[in-house]
Parts: structure tokens; sequence; C-alpha cells
């Protein structure tokens, strides 16, 4: 047995006949529930109003926009299913193990290090090839490493919004079934098409961006979250670290124009990450576990 397949399993046989259950309702729920709540933000713009006192800290300096609450609402449709799923299939010892792997904080220090730190390093990368090949010099802001942005971020951001569902439900599921480069390209993928209907939503941050560049990069993410979860037994802490630093950061440097190359430099430090891995982890990437 593989390194992947002993990593998921331990993450996953609370119930042993339960190992790879549930993937098909948890993606059809999530992607139902989800794209159901988002389709009904036109419906109901009142709703926008909801979460004032909460947001007001950040949305009068200008560190977040005023979000939808039907949109904070849906993003948590992936750790809601995760959860429900997690009991139905695995049990209070399934739930009691989820829980665990959150709160997981005895991990090598280089895959906390990376969680916290990658991201920025990436987006400053792309900030220096930006002003290398367009020519642009982009705006340093750094209240994008607020700790009260990262705790928004982390709470309604993205981060525990999916988590317990992307990689504590789904992921190790996945790698019962697949390859460690199969899982992640997989899950990258669904993972990406779960965020299309905010393309068409104006004011969220992938609205009138190029879905085709978001889906290679939502795979590289999911090709190093990958990589996290089997070298740190599958913590979900590291998980929810990396996703709110990635998102949290994104916004580090301004661009004041736009350029055919930037999404290109913006990609570019996310390509060499997901390359070095595949590289790095060399045929344990590509070996599908026994059956």
């Amino acid at each position: 047995m593989n390194e992947a397949v002993s990593l998921a399993g331990a993450e996953t046989t609370a119930r042993p006949e339960a190992a790879g259950s549930g993937l098909v309702p948890f993606f059809v729920l999530t992607f139902i529930t989800t794209w159901a709540i988002e389709a009904a933000l036109p419906l109901f713009p009142s709703l926008r109003n909801v979460l004032p006192l909460f947001m007001s800290p950040l949305v009068k300096p200008g560190l977040v926009k005023d979000p939808p609450f039907l949109m904070c609402v849906a993003a948590y449709a992936p750790t809601a299913w995760g959860i429900y799923l997690t009991c139905r299939y695995s049990g209070n010892a399934g739930l009691h193990n989820l829980f665990a792997r959150l709160v997981r904080v005895r991990v090598p220090v280089v895959w906390l290090l990376a969680a916290v730190f990658l991201a920025p390093l990436c987006y400053t990368f792309t900030a220096m090839l930006a002003r290398l090949f367009t020519g642009q010099v982009p705006e340093f802001s750094p209240h994008h490493l607020t700790p009260q942005y990262a705790l928004w971020t982390m709470a309604l951001g993205g981060p525990l919004n999916e988590e317990l569902g992307w990689r504590g439900f789904a992921l190790p599921r996945l790698l019962q079934r697949r390859s460690p480069l199969g899982a992640s390209v997989g899950l990258g993928v669904l993972w990406a098409f779960w965020h299309l209907p905010l393309f068409f939503i104006p004011g969220s941050a992938q609205y009138g961006g190029s879905f085709a560049l978001y889906v290679v990069l939502v795979v590289c993410l999911a090709i190093f979250m990958t990589a996290a979860h089997l070298g740190t037994r599958g913590s979900l802490l590291i998980a929810v670290l990396f996703h709110t630093s990635a998102n949290a950061t994104a916004g580090l440097w301004h661009y004041t124009n736009s350029s055919p190359l930037l999404p290109l430099c913006f990609l570019l430090p996310w390509l060499i990450v997901a390359g070095t891995i595949l590289i790095c982890g060399r045929a344990s990437w590509f070996t599908r576990p026994s059956q």
C-alpha cells in the first residue's frame, strides 16, 4: 500500500466499509445548494444589508466589499454537506476525526510556513513579473495583511466555508480511488466549476475574469493542498491556513492597468509550485491505489 492510500485511509475509515463512499451525493448536493442560493441573489437584494454590524469594521475602511448575505450562506455548502455526510457514512467516530484534523497542529514546520507564506510570495513574484513584462508598477496594499482581514477571510471568505468539505470529506475519499495527481485534478476542476456563478455576479472577486485561467489556477492550488494533506496526515488546519492566506493576500498588489499578459503573470508562479511538487514527488503522484 502506497503512502497516499495509507494516509487517505487513516482519515476515512472510521467505518471501513464507508471508505470512498458519499462522493457523488457530496458533489451533487454541494453544487445544487450553492448554485440555487446564488441564483436567488437577484431576487432578494434586501439581503445585502443583513450583515452590516458584522461587516462595518471592515467595509467602512474599504478592506472588503459589502458581501450579499446569501453569497456567504451559499459558500458554506461544502462544509455543511461535508459534516453531514461524514456523520452519515462514518458516524460519530468520523465526525470526531474530522474535527480533530481541523485542530491538528503537530505538523512538519515546513508545511506550516508554506501554508502562511507561499501565497504572498507567489503574489509578490507576480508583481515582479508584471513590472518586467507589462511595465506597470503595482501598488502595495498592506491592509490585506491585517489580522481582522485575515479573520474575516477565514470565517466568510472561503476557508471555513469550504475546507471541511473539499479537503475534509472529498479529498481523502478520492485518494482511496485515484492517484494523488488524479485526485487533485479532479477535485480542482470541480472546485473551480463550483465557483462558476461568481463570474456572473457583480461585486464578486471572480466577476469578469477568465474562467479558463481560473480552472488552471485552482488545479495548481489543489495540487499543493493535496501535497500538504499527505505531508501532514490530513491536517485541515493547514488547508484552512493556506486557503486563508491565498484569499486574503490575493489583493496584496493593486494593478491600475489591465494587460493581456497580467493573468499569465498571475498564473506562472502557481504553475511553478505545482510543477515542482510533481517533479519532487516523482512516481508516487501518478500511482493509483491498490483496489
